[in-house]
């Protein structure tokens, strides 16, 4: 009895440290309940998100896979509403990297249902799976989101990619920083190929 108490005491010290979303914790597979599977958190499990909403720029982007450096857009911004239900609705907005541009609207994800696992959402299209994670903010100055898009029962992704937002349209060394080590540490991605969104003027009607 005093083994199992134990083991329980420390599976309760994991779920609280995954809380912060830096950490990989253990959690008991709940249709069996009989075995231990060890589980990557890459949500954030304590995201509030009446905080995340507003205007956010994109600092820098990677997909998966690449995109060509001229087909990435300039400008690139979202802005996030919370619904009554808890749906988040996303406006994002860019410009193409061609000289007279305008500004275009980008409907990847404009809906975003809440799943049950928090910082996790469903993106509301027509076919396949397709997810959006929240992986760190502040709520202030940066925040790191992922997406995947038809994903599959083991869990590949036909098309994925991680961001940095701000803010503003210029983060600080610190931030940026603090955006790289949770891809890095949390989300277990390549540093490498990332592209850093040049901003001009701003496409949600706001100068940057």
């Amino acid at each position: 009895m005093a083994a199992l108490t134990l083991t329980y005491a420390f599976l309760v010290v994991l779920a609280v440290q995954n809380a912060s979303g830096y950490f990989w914790g253990m959690y008991p597979n709940v249709p069996g309940g009989r075995r231990m599977v060890w589980h990557p958190v890459d949500t954030m499990l304590n995201l509030m998100p009446q905080k995340i909403q507003g205007l956010w720029y994109s600092i820098i982007w990677r997909s998966y896979p690449q995109v060509p450096h001229e087909e990435v857009l300039l400008d690139f911004a979202m802005n996030i509403t919370l619904g009554e239900t808890g749906a988040l609705a996303v406006t994002t907005k860019g410009k193409p990297n061609e000289k007279g541009a305008s500004c275009i609207d980008v409907n990847a994800f404009s809906k975003l249902e809440p799943t049950r696992v928090r910082g996790k959402y469903t993106i509301v299209q027509s076919y396949g799976t397709n997810t959006f994670k929240f992986a760190d903010t502040d709520y202030a100055h940066y925040m790191v989101s992922s997406y995947c898009f038809n994903e599959t029962a083991s869990g590949h992704c036909e098309m994925e990619g991680v961001n940095i937002w701000g803010r503003t349209a210029e983060l600080t060394p610190q931030y940026l920083y603090r955006g790289m080590r949770i891809i890095d540490k949390m989300l277990c991605k390549s540093l490498s190929g990332f592209h850093f969104i040049r901003h001009t003027t701003g496409c949600h009607g706001q100068e940057n």
